[in-house]
């Protein structure tokens, strides 16, 4: 926990705690910031809980408080602000206690183990865009990928292993066949089985094969965009292609919309349900898991999705009775490797090298040490 420790329980700043002249511009932007000017200033004092709304985020040290208190002058004000910075320091050091408690229920070792050690084996029938660099993806993981698509022999090929990735990023109609036997061959089996509606909102095909393969086949895993996951939801005629719009951004606003969505989806078709962006959404149903590793510029490679389709299918193929943690940990897992490709690539060419070289080291110490999860009821 941070503590403050102050002369005086609301003293007045001395003048060596003041910010340098050239700063004092600075100060001057989030005065007006934390004390909008006001027509007819109230001669009563604040209550406690306005003095916290103005803290948007809880300062980093001791330097940012005296700053903030030094550049109030009612003696009342800068009581209640200090009072509450205290307080809002102390619930960000419970908050970020609590999360860590919560990411310690995932065993990212036992789950690493598995795959390492069963080396499982992932049947795709995957868009040709990207099929070179889901295969190396799962190599990288420490599983093993079969990618085959002819209906002759899907229903062979997915008997043989452990799970199943289905993505329509090119669709054609011999592939649909293809998936329809391969999804009902691993119902069949048990084999666990991981869909990517890529695109689904952009046309008419599109959005018809999706339904057809919802209805004839149990996913145990659906990942997406937001906006994906919002048309299989809603039923949308919106047309788009594979990125996610804009108007379809998750936002604080529509946040608790979006986890609600994702709820009812899961609990309807049975599956986890991936909602992948900015900050990714992991739900069976009941349990609810915010992830915020990750760069921006992974949306600047082609197959970032698609790769991530391939980790997940290896890591529920070796973990199956622990899908959701499962899912969870490759999730955060490829967002890690993307942080860690930010900083060594030099353009989007070497990202992509770097994004894999990331994943062929990552292990439980490292997601342990990078994991950024939110756990949610």
């Amino acid at each position: 926990m941070i503590q403050i420790r102050l002369s005086h329980p609301f003293p007045h700043p001395q003048p060596s705690l003041f910010p340098p002249p050239q700063q004092q511009s600075k100060i001057k932007r989030s005065r007006q910031l934390l004390f909008p000017p006001k027509q007819d200033e109230p001669q009563d004092p604040p209550q406690p809980v306005a003095a916290k709304s103005l803290m948007l985020k809880p300062p980093k040290d001791l330097f940012t408080v005296y700053s903030i208190l030094g550049i109030i002058k009612c003696e009342k004000i800068r009581q209640y602000t200090f009072f509450n910075i205290c307080g809002i320091i102390c619930n960000e050091c419970k908050r970020q206690e609590k999360r860590r408690n919560q990411m310690k229920r995932i065993d990212f070792e036992r789950i690493f183990d598995n795959i390492r050690r069963d080396q499982t084996m992932v049947h795709c029938i995957t868009n040709y865009v990207t099929i070179n660099d889901v295969a190396n993806m799962i190599l990288a993981i420490g599983a093993s990928p079969i990618m085959a698509d002819d209906w002759m022999e899907v229903r062979e090929i997915t008997a043989m292993c452990d799970s199943l990735v289905i993505n329509m990023g090119t669709l054609k109609q011999n592939t649909v066949r293809s998936m329809l036997l391969a999804g009902k061959e691993a119902n069949q089996r048990g084999h666990l089985v991981v869909f990517d509606p890529v695109g689904v909102g952009a046309s008419r095909f599109r959005k018809e094969t999706a339904a057809k393969l919802l209805k004839q086949i149990h996913f145990n895993v659906i990942r997406g965009n937001i906006s994906e996951i919002k048309t299989l939801y809603e039923g949308s005629d919106d047309g788009y292609g594979v990125d996610a719009k804009k108007d379809d951004a998750v936002t604080e606003d529509n946040l608790e919309y979006v986890i609600q969505m994702a709820k009812n989806m899961a609990k309807k078709t049975k599956a986890v349900i991936v909602i992948t962006g900015k900050t990714d959404l992991v739900t069976d149903g009941q349990q609810i898991y915010l992830i915020d590793n990750g760069v921006l510029d992974m949306s600047r490679i082609t197959g970032t999705g698609c790769m991530l389709d391939g980790v997940i299918a290896g890591f529920i193929g070796a973990n199956p009775d622990q899908i959701l943690e499962a899912v969870t940990t490759a999730v955060s897992a490829m967002g890690i490797c993307g942080e860690y490709a930010k900083e060594k690539a030099e353009g989007t060419g070497t990202l992509k090298v770097h994004l894999m070289d990331a994943m062929s080291n990552m292990n439980a110490e490292w997601m342990e040490r990078s994991s950024q999860i939110e756990s949610k009821c």
